[in-house]
């Protein structure tokens, strides 16, 4: 049975950035059921020894169903073998501390924010880097999947901090949220201009072009809006709902893919793995992929439900961006990137580069 509980680029800055980040929103009705295990299940384990897991998110309840659903099929299927309890919103956890809570043990399997640990998943913080130009929300999970399978140096960036890779979601499309000003619609509208973003990199191209990244954790940028501390945000729309940011925002600039997306890794300890026999974890394994997809599917429902509530109970503009806009977009964070992935280097990620262009060219595989 479950239980749950409610509640220049220096790795210097990286870290000290690394403390901005945020959860989900609820809104609206849950979408169909998603994607269900084959239509033979698993065979359910025999009686044996139990064991019970203690898992934290970072999202709260109502935003966690993709995951959740599986995580209760699990505990089915081991014909009580497993017990888990959920924390949600971090009541277990944290996000500076995720990291060291799995690795000691005191979190079973958590959700882990890569990009708010790069001095850890170095090369993780790729598949973050913006405009890479995912075609869907699914797709940013499975090519995450396919790039562990192809550079073994992404899992073993797990297993060197006391982890093993489960399976990840990914974030919705990051887009532009401001309040009563010009839309932004080129770097060179950035002059002069403050806004809230967590990625590095946009960070380093506002500043380059006259305007000011405004460092604030999501959950304060209601009130940075409403006072004026900054315009608005680049972040993904369910966070901009959750934390009451939205209200504030009259315009949103928007891409096809996003300026930038997360991917959000859900990890073992280490030590909790190892402990389990096999016929458990093949449950697990089992239900990896369809975490992965029905969560993807469910965040996205989500963000389509708070951009009709934007539009049509909030009277927000949407403002798609040109082909021709996104291209000064691009050219302009060229050097920015090439700048990063130097830096990371220097730091330690030797094959940083071979895992761009290899997420590139999954990327561009799906595009055509």
């Amino acid at each position: 049975m479950k239980k749950t509980v409610s509640g220049s680029i220096s790795l210097a800055i990286i870290l000290a950035l690394a403390l901005i980040f945020a959860a989900g929103c609820n809104s609206g009705s849950p979408p169909p059921a998603g994607d269900q295990p084959a239509d033979t299940p698993p065979t359910a384990p025999a009686s044996g020894e139990t064991f019970h897991l203690n898992i934290s998110f970072s999202t709260p309840e109502q935003n966690s169903v993709g995951i959740t659903e599986s995580l209760d099929r699990i505990q089915e299927l081991s014909n009580g073998r497993i017990t888990m309890t959920y924390y949600f919103s971090w009541q277990l956890s944290s996000v500076p501390t995720i990291v060291d809570d799995l690795r000691t043990g005191l979190v079973d399997m958590g959700i882990v924010p890569l990009n708010m640990h790069p001095s850890v998943f170095q090369h993780s913080t790729v598949p973050d880097i913006p405009l890479l130009g995912y075609p869907t929300t699914r797709d940013i999970g499975q090519i995450y999947d396919e790039a562990m399978a192809a550079f073994p140096i992404l899992r073993d960036e797990y297993t060197n901090a006391g982890l093993v890779y489960y399976t990840n979601f990914p974030q919705p499309p990051y887009n532009m949220y401001t309040g009563g000003v010009d839309p932004i619609r080129t770097p060179a509208d950035l002059a002069g201009r403050r806004l809230t973003v967590s990625d590095i990199m946009l960070q380093m191209m506002i500043d380059q072009n006259g305007g000011a990244a405004v460092a604030m954790p999501f959950p304060d940028l209601a009130i940075g809006m409403s006072t004026g501390v900054t315009e608005g945000g680049i972040i993904h729309i369910n966070t901009m709902r959750a934390f009451g940011a939205l209200d504030f925002a009259d315009t949103a600039i928007m891409m096809d893919g996003g300026f930038v997306t997360g991917v959000m890794a859900l990890a073992f300890s280490q030590r909790t793995w190892d402990r389990l026999p096999d016929d458990l974890k093949q449950l697990f394994i089992d239900e990896a992929p369809l975490i992965r997809d029905n969560q993807a599917d469910f965040n996205l429902f989500l963000a389509e439900n708070n951009e009709r509530w934007f539009t049509e109970e909030h009277g927000g503009e949407m403002v798609w961006l040109t082909d021709s806009e996104v291209a000064l977009w691009r050219e302009g964070l060229a050097d920015v990137v090439d700048v990063f992935l130097d830096d990371m280097y220097g730091l330690g990620a030797t094959q940083i580069r071979e895992v761009y262009a290899g997420v590139q060219e999954l990327v561009a595989a799906r595009v055509s």
